[in-house]
């Protein structure tokens, strides 16, 4: 297959995102060289940069989409109108992400829910958030291990760090439903597959592990190459290593 060139264009800055397509733009969060962090909209039929927002302080390297909002952190979290950056809704209490928010239509307290979590003078904290207000529906209290993953099911939200994943009750948020030993730091956070969870860690390890928190299956890359990134589409898991081969599993 041959790719035929449409338009290129320059970034003002080094990309710290990928690119993100949405509706009529793709959305990436850059750094100038004088070190400051913005969110660029670029369009989709020529890749000019049509819309601009500039943030206020560091800006965390995460963006994650929900209806017409986009949500940042800048370092607090803000929801931003997806069509003109205009901000709806701040929460200066939350700052810090640690992983990219996670937004979830048709939850059980609100029609569409933000879960969050982030590093504060509190602690580590996991926030259920209405999604439209940014109102808090539940907050954890201080979570014992840093977390670099986040995943939501329909009953669960699903946290991973170094060596560990865990579960908490999506109705609440009190109630820690399960945990288990991991072998290593899990790359791109849980992987939601239906009814199983796959998590993929740099130590070149694949578990696949059910709702219950038991293992159901488990297996290491060719050679025990250290995974850079992975993901999920259907049956399949793709992921990359630092051989600089791409490997595309199908599950049993």
């Amino acid at each position: 297959m041959q790719g035929v060139l449409v338009w290129q264009n320059s970034l003002p800055t080094e990309a710290l995102t990928s690119l993100f397509p949405v509706n009529n733009r793709l959305y990436v969060i850059g750094r100038d060289s004088a070190g400051a962090e913005h969110l660029y909209g670029l369009d989709r039929g020529n890749g000019a940069v049509s819309i601009t927002y500039n943030a206020i302080g560091e800006m965390r390297p995460v963006l994650t989409f929900g209806n017409q909002l986009v949500y940042i952190g800048d370092p607090d979290l803000r929801a931003l109108d997806i069509n003109d950056f205009s901000v709806i809704w701040t929460r200066d209490d939350i700052e810090n992400l640690l992983a990219p928010p996670v937004f979830m239509l048709n939850g059980p307290n609100a029609l569409a829910e933000l879960y969050v979590v982030d590093q504060s003078t509190l602690g580590i904290r996991l926030h259920a958030l209405n999604a439209n207000t940014g109102q808090t529906i539940w907050i954890t209290g201080a979570l014992d291990r840093n977390v670099n993953g986040l995943a939501v099911g329909d009953t669960a939200v699903y946290i991973t760090a170094d060596n560990y994943m865990r579960a908490i009750a999506r109705q609440g948020g009190n109630a820690t439903l399960w945990e288990i030993g991991l072998s290593g730091q899990v790359v791109n956070g849980p992987l939601l597959d239906g009814g199983q969870i796959l998590v993929v860690t740099n130590t070149g390890n694949i578990q696949a592990i059910n709702n219950d928190g038991q293992t159901i299956g488990s297996f290491f890359t060719p050679n025990g190459q250290p995974i850079g990134t992975a993901a999920v589409y259907g049956p399949y898991l793709y992921f990359t290593a630092n051989d600089s081969i791409v490997y595309g599993y199908r599950g049993q």
